[in-house]
């Protein structure tokens, strides 16, 4: 957890390291979120970007959609 420093006009600076671990960029959009006493900075991608998300978040596993190429595995009627 980082702790940061609000300056008098109220800009916020995002440490390099979680920049990096989210992959933001300069001038990228987030939407700021104000929820149960927290601030969430949520990164806004593009439909396209987030394509291939779910398998690479789950390990390689595919997810609920089966393998990398969407084919189901295992279970029922397989």
């Amino acid at each position: 957890m980082e702790t940061v420093t609000i300056s008098p006009k109220f800009p916020v600076v995002i440490q390099q390291a979680i920049r990096e671990s989210l992959g933001l960029r300069s001038g990228e959009k987030v939407k700021m979120v104000c929820f149960r006493n927290l601030i969430e900075i949520i990164p806004v991608r593009e439909i396209r970007s987030l394509r291939g998300f779910q398998h690479s978040a789950c390990g390689g596993e595919g997810g609920a959609r089966g393998g990398p190429s969407g084919e189901r595995t295992g279970g029922a009627g397989s």
